[in-house]
């Protein structure tokens, strides 16, 4: 059950500590080490996202556009749109999801299957259908 303080950490160095956990509310603090590939095109059908660089640089591209943010900038992901994104070199950012849904949830399941696999029975398309409410890749429409 996710909570206020867990750490989700993943095998490639990836970390999100949970700060807040309310209905209104998941912040996330994500840690990256800045060697991974730009994630998947995805986006949230009913939840806003903000991000806030704390340090270094993320590289995103929303609804098609590339752009950079680096330390102190600040943006917005509305519902609905697709966005990616990864960071260059070793980052910290400030991630809020509006409303929380189950996105914590999400996170800590989906995470630890990329690393360990899915349980038996479940694959990847069966997991992302269950999460539809909180995460849809755009190719899934």
């Amino acid at each position: 059950m996710p909570h206020v303080g867990q750490e989700i950490k993943r095998a490639n160095g990836f970390l999100v500590r949970i700060v807040r956990l309310e209905d209104e509310v998941l912040e996330v603090e994500a840690h990256y080490r800045g060697d991974a590939p730009l994630a998947q095109p995805h986006y949230h059908p009913a939840q806003d996202e903000h991000f806030e660089v704390k340090s270094g640089r993320i590289h995103a591209v929303v609804d098609g556009d590339d752009v950079w943010y680096d330390q102190g900038e600040q943006f917005e992901i509305p519902a609905g749109v697709t966005h990616q994104m990864a960071a260059e070199g070793p980052t910290v950012l400030k991630w809020e999801v509006r409303p929380a849904l189950r996105t914590a949830e999400f996170f800590e399941r989906f995470y630890s299957y990329l690393d360990n696999g899915f349980p038996d029975g479940t694959s990847r398309e069966d997991f992302l259908a269950e999460y539809r409410d909180v995460f849809r890749l755009s190719a899934e429409d």
